[in-house]
Parts: structure tokens; sequence; C-alpha cells
């Protein structure tokens, strides 16, 4: 079933101290998962209530938690368990005896008068609840604790219970539920929490209240409870700020955040204890917390001062726990502190030769004397290791060493090709095959088939060694080493995909990117070189869309590195061939910050001059034709546009100069190119009319008979066209050829407005002949 985490919340206390407070809680869950004692200093234990500040503070047996590795339940509850073992201790010095668990529940039950006790009914039968109390804690301390469950219980109930044992008994139950839970807070959250409820309701004002906040809040912390959590923490911390328990307040959240990989937080939290209370009890085990967290985020030399801080404060520590060593040669060796770290590694190793990570340490060992450049003692190391440890991973990892002649934890591409290029006795491949075969739960298994990737990567196997990142990051997903093992995919995916884009062999492309969907699924992950191989590939396809999908994301990137300019002048050549206009507008937005190499920046003005004309903004183009205007190495098609658009808008504006000019040679490049007949058209009949207007009506009559050569009959053109050509005719004195088109278009279309305005010219044409034949000369 799936988690339901909201079940587990129990009410905040939101109430002042002499309030009472919810007698009961119902909430199921299960148990989590805890860190190992390896990954961070176990839970302290809670203090009993008459600790004091700095009691034990350098005593190294009195309230370690590394080398116990207890929680509070696992102690003795709250410490109250070390308080209840004293009471009955001296109970039975002084009575001899202790009553057993059933003997003490049989005092409890309702019983008959013995004989003679109905005659004195003011004397009935009391049960002896001090002796019976005391049975309760001896079966605690004997680990019976079902059996001080009942006795408690039992007790709780009873109405004859004295009012001065009511708390007692409470928390006297609570620390037996919290013993027999162990660390199982999840499991037992309802009872754990309604015990402690009921027993703070007895007396808010108990000395052993602090105690309860500690352990509620550290309950609901356990099992992702936060706002409860940090409810219950507050008001310990508001309401008693000089306990003894405030520093667990800020371990327990250090710890929590460092369980779940928050380490920067894990280290505040730790550092808040070190600093603020440096003479708690608690102090060690925030440094070690801190230590540690300070290791997995990277501050290798701050790390290094806090273990130099444990190292000299507590210098037996590693006695009690031996785990520290170990922590001292990692936070030593990141440090290239290698004596220091060849000290403590020997010294953890010689402690327990034959412990669980005695084979890892030896392989550590190893690796610092390579970085001694004692490299004879370090092959003898890793052969020890790989010959006493064969199948684990100490003893893997040197073989890997033995082949590889060096350290490569977090290998990359240019980095193994180096090696790969080395002379060896052993193939690598035969360790990292070998590994994934023998001990495909190893935690070497990622990493070898990283290298097992990089190593077919280098022979030239690229489908192998995509087929090898498919594997990982299927095994792996999330793995710290999915970066590099993209970085494989994405040089093989090159690789193969390098002869296709040569051939422009583009469906074969969009095959082998369906074939490996991590492709796809990892984008982001690749050489911005490869995605954009990819949306070329599907654009030309017909998938203008998804080619964008992958393009846009390098637009997006900050910055403006190489790839970028290719993703441009995709993206730019997408929107132009689907007319997006205001696609093209919006890269400008992205890109105008940009230093685009000279070609595509002209390439992309170009584009957003364009777009501006076909969105009517011709007065935001303009100023970029210009700029274009003396660009040859633009390209004949882009250059004809762009002589094209100039002319145009010189004709606008009446510069019948610049508009012939730039006209001229757009029609030029035009015809040269062969695109765009339309254009070229429109530049005759822009020719024609400038000529006109500028009061060349030969010119403007070559190219009439030029745009009209060009022209189909059949075109609606065409009357037009005609009719035009016959005014030019007029206009050269030609009156033959004026005659003959007027004639033509009055007899073929004497329905069109341009064949009646013809018939109407030529009518008018002959009025005036006849009137000029009957006017009388002029007086002598």
């Amino acid at each position: 079933a799936e988690p339901q985490p909201w079940r587990l919340r129990a009410p905040v206390l939101q109430r002042e101290l002499g309030d009472p407070l919810p007698g009961s809680l119902d909430y199921k869950a299960t148990a989590p998962s805890g860190a190992s004692q390896a990954q961070a200093p176990a839970l302290p234990p809670v203090p009993t209530q008459n600790a004091t500040p700095g009691a034990g503070a350098d005593n190294t047996s009195a309230s370690a938690t590394a080398p116990s590795n207890a929680s509070i339940s696992g102690q003795n509850a709250t410490g109250s368990l070390v308080e209840n073992t004293r009471r009955a201790k001296t109970l039975e010095d002084n009575t001899g005896w202790i009553m057993t668990p059933e003997e003490a529940l049989a005092a409890l039950a309702p019983r008959d008068p013995a004989p003679g006790e109905a005659a004195n009914a003011s004397k009935p039968y009391v049960p002896d609840f001090e002796a019976i109390i005391n049975s309760g804690r001896a079966a605690l301390v004997n680990g019976d604790y079902d059996d001080a469950i009942a006795i408690f219980e039992a007790l709780r109930v009873h109405p004859q219970l004295p009012k001065k044992f009511v708390e007692e008994v409470l928390y006297s139950l609570a620390d037996a539920h919290f013993a027999k839970a162990g660390n199982d807070y999840r499991t037992h959250f309802d009872t754990l929490t309604s015990t402690l409820i009921a027993a703070m309701n007895q007396n808010p004002r108990s000395p052993r209240t602090p105690e309860a906040l500690l352990k509620l809040g550290l309950i609901n912390l356990t099992v992702g409870n936060g706002p409860e959590a940090d409810a219950y923490f507050s008001m310990l911390l508001r309401e008693f700020p000089n306990h003894p328990n405030v520093p667990l307040v800020y371990y327990y959240q250090g710890k929590n955040f460092f369980d779940h990989g928050q380490f920067q937080e894990a280290a505040d939290k730790f550092q808040y204890v070190v600093q603020q209370f440096p003479d708690s009890r608690h102090v060690r085990e925030a440094a070690v917390g801190l230590a540690e967290a300070l290791y997995k985020l990277g501050y290798d030399a701050q790390a290094l001062q806090i273990v130099d801080y444990i190292e000299k404060r507590w210098p037996r520590f590693y006695v009690e726990y031996p785990p520290i060593l170990k922590l001292s040669g990692e936070v030593a060796a990141r440090n290239a502190a290698w004596e220091r770290a060849r000290i403590n590694y020997w010294t953890y190793y010689n402690l327990s030769p034959d412990g669980e990570d005695a084979d890892i340490i030896l392989a550590r060992i190893g690796d610092v004397y390579l970085g001694q450049n004692s490299t004879a003692a370090a092959r003898e190391i890793y052969q020890q290791a790989a010959s006493k440890y064969p199948n684990k991973d100490g003893g893997l990892i040197s073989l890997m060493r033995l082949a590889e002649n060096g350290v490569h934890d977090a290998p990359s591409v240019e980095e193994m090709f180096t090696v790969f290029d080395r002379p060896f006795s052993t193939r690598p491949a035969d360790i990292y095959q070998r590994i994934l075969a023998q001990h495909p739960d190893s935690s070497l298994a990622p990493l070898a088939r990283l290298k097992l990737a990089m190593w077919r990567l280098f022979n030239t196997q690229e489908r192998e060694a995509l087929a090898d990142v498919e594997a990982f990051l299927k095994d792996y997903p999330r793995h710290e080493l999915t970066p590099q093992a993209m970085d494989v995919a994405g040089q093989a995916f090159q690789a193969v995909i390098a002869n296709q884009v040569g051939q422009e062999n583009f469906p074969g492309i969009v095959v082998l990117c369906n074939e490996y969907p991590m492709i796809s699924e990892n984008l982001d992950r690749l050489p911005p070189a490869t995605q954009t191989a990819m949306a070329l590939a599907f654009w030309k396809t017909g998938q203008p869309a998804r080619a964008l999908s992958i393009v846009d994301p390098l637009l997006a990137r900050p910055g403006m590195p190489e790839e970028s300019e290719m993703a441009l002048q995709l993206a730019t050549s997408i929107h132009l061939e689907s007319k997006a206009w205001d696609k093209i507008v919006g890269l400008h937005e992205i890109v105008q910050d940009w230093e685009l190499s000279p070609r595509v920046k002209d390439e992309f003005d170009y584009a957003l001059a364009l777009a501006y004309e076909n969105l009517q903004s011709p007065e935001k183009s303009q100023a970029i034709w210009e700029e274009l205007a003396d660009k040859q190495d633009l390209g004949v098609k882009r250059i004809a546009y762009t002589k094209y658009f100039l002319a145009i808008e010189a004709r606008k504006r009446e510069n019948l100069k610049a508009a012939y000019e730039h006209g001229m040679d757009a029609l030029s490049y035009f015809l040269e190119s062969g695109e765009d007949p339309g254009k070229v058209m429109d530049l005759m009949h822009l020719l024609m009319d400038v000529s006109d207007v500028a009061g060349r009506p030969r010119d403007a009559l070559k190219w009439a008979i030029e745009y009209g050569n060009r022209l189909d009959p059949a075109d609606s053109r065409w009357p037009a066209m005609r009719y035009r050509t016959a005014q030019l005719y007029k206009k050269v004195q030609d009156d033959g050829q004026w005659r003959t088109i007027l004639e033509e278009l009055a007899t073929q279309m004497p329905n069109s407005p341009f064949g009646r305005m013809a018939a109407m010219d030529l009518k008018g044409a002959t009025l005036e002949e006849g009137v000029s034949q009957y006017t009388p000369p002029p007086p002598l």
C-alpha cells in the first residue's frame, strides 16, 4: 500500500504550560529505515531528570552515543530506567524481596474479604502500591517489558492508587512502552505519544516534562511530522531554556537532516551545538556529526579542523568508538594529509583486522601509499586486499586499482581514455565484467558499469557503450555518477550519428533516437552539439515541434556558449519555414545581448527584419535592412530580399533614385538566384513606375514591355498592364502602338473596365481628329 503520512500527524500542543493535554491519539504507520552507524553518530541518550549541564562532557563512557548506537528508547526510554533500577535495588535491599509480576498483578486484582475482615469494614484491603510499583520497575530493568506494561497499566486504572503515585505510574508506563518499541517509533506511534501526553497531563510542571517534550519532538521528527516536531521542540526551548536536554533538540534535528541527505542543514544544527553548548555532554556527538556533514559537503579543510578538535579534546575516543579513526582517515586523505591518513587507517585496521569494513580500509591504505608516491607499497597492499578479500568491495576495488595503475573513482571519459591507452597486464574490462557478473549487488557495480561503457567507447564500440549506459540508468537511477554516464552516452551517440548527419540520413538519426529512449529522457545531460543534431533530424523528417522542444532549452541557458549559436540558427530556420514571425521576434528578446559571430548575427538580423515586414512593422525593419545592405556574404537570395525591401521603402518615401538603384540590384540578384518569380515581377513594375514618375517614359516603356513579356495573358493583371503600356507608347509619341493596344483591349475585352476605357480613349481621339478637320484657318 502507498504510505499515507498524514495519518501519523499528532495534534500540536497549542497551550500554556499549565493547560491540560489530550489524553490519547489514534495513529498507525510502519517503521522507517534508519542510517547506519558509519554514516552518522547515533542518537545520544536523553539525560535523567537530575542531569546537570556539562556533566560527563569529557567522560568517554558516560554518555557516548556513537559507539553504543542507542536511541533514547534503547538506553532506558528516558533515563528513568536508571532511576527505576536504583529504586528497585533500594527496595530490594530494604525488604529483601520484590514481587514477581504474577504476584504484583494478583495483589492489584479485586478480592473477597479474608476471614475476620468483614467484621472490621473500616479497614478495607489496600494493596502495597509502593512494592507493586517497584516490582514493575524490576520487570522493566530485567527486560520483561510486557510484564512491566501489564503492571503499570493495572496500577494506572486502579481506583485506590494514591495521587502521589499517579505521575510515577504514568511515566513508568511510558518508559515500558518505549523500551518495548526500541527505535520503531512509527509502528508504535499512537501508543508512545498517547502515554507521554497522559503523563504530561498529570503534572505539566513536573521535572520530567522537558524529557517528555523532547521525546514527543523526536518521535514526530522520526516519522516525518516536521511541524509537530518543531512545536514540541519549541515548547521545550521556550519553557525550559536552561535544561540539559536543550542541546539534544538541535542534535536530533541535525541527525534527521543528515539521514535525509540534507547535509548543509545538518552541519548548521551540529555546529550550533558545538559553538553554543561547548560543555554539554552531547557536544562530542555533535562534533562527529558536524565532521561527517562537512565531509559529505566537500568542505574538506573545515572537516579536518573539526576532526582535529575531536582528536585533541577526546584523544581516547577511538578506543570506545573506533569508526572515528575511519572518518579521520577519510578526511585527512581528502586533504592530502597522507601521513595522518595512513596512521588513522592503520590504527583502525589493527584494532579490528577482521572487521566488517576491513577490506575497504586496506584498499584505502593502498590509496594513501599512492598519494605518498610509494607505488611498490601500494601495489603490495592492493595485492594483499585482493587476495584476502576476493569477494568483497575492498578486494575488488584493489583489483581495479591494479588494472588501472591508479585511483579513478569519479572518472571522466578523457581521464579513462588516458588510462586505457597505457599498456596493462590485466585488461581493465575483465575486472569490470567480473564485478558485474559475480557481484552485481556490490557498491562497485555502478562504477564498473560506467567504466565498461567508457572502455567500449574507447574501443569504438559505440552501440555497446550505449547499451551499458542504458543498463546503468535503469539499475542505478539518480546515481551520483549519472553525469559521467550521460557524457559517455552523448559521445557514443554523437559518434554513431556523425556519419548519418554527413550523409543527411535524418530518418536514420530519428530511428536511433527512438531506439535509445534514455537519450530523449536525459537531453540536458547530452552535449549541446548532439542535441542540435537530433533536433535537425526531427525537423528534416517533418517533426518541427519535437525539434523545437530540444532546441528551446538550449536557448534558455544563461550566457552564450558556442552551441547556443547552433541552436539559434536551427530555431530560426524552423520558424522561417513555418512563417512563425512572432517566434522570431521572441528569439530576438533572448539573444539581443549575445555577442554573436558576425555571420550568425547577419543571418539572424535578416530573419528578424523579414519577420517585422510580415508583421506589418516596416519602421522596425528599415534600419536592419540598411545595415545589411552592404553585407556581401549574406548570400544571393538574402541580398535580393534585402535590396527588395529597401527599394519598396524608398519608393514610399518618394526617394526615386534610391528606389531605382535598390530595385535594379534586387532584380539582378533575384534573376541570378532563380528564386521568387513574383518578386521579379514586383520589381519590374516598381522600376517601370519609378521611371515613369521620374519623367523617363522610354525607360518606363522598356520595363513595361519586359513585364508584359513575362505576364500570362490569362493573368488578372494583364488588362491593366496592357492599358498602362499603351499610355507609355502615347508618351513617347508612338500613336500606332498606342492605338493597336487600345483597339485590342476594346475588341477582346469590351465589358472589362480597361476595355471600356480603351474604347473611350479611341472615341475621344476620333472626335479630336474631327474637330481639328473642321476648325477654320486662323485669320491672315
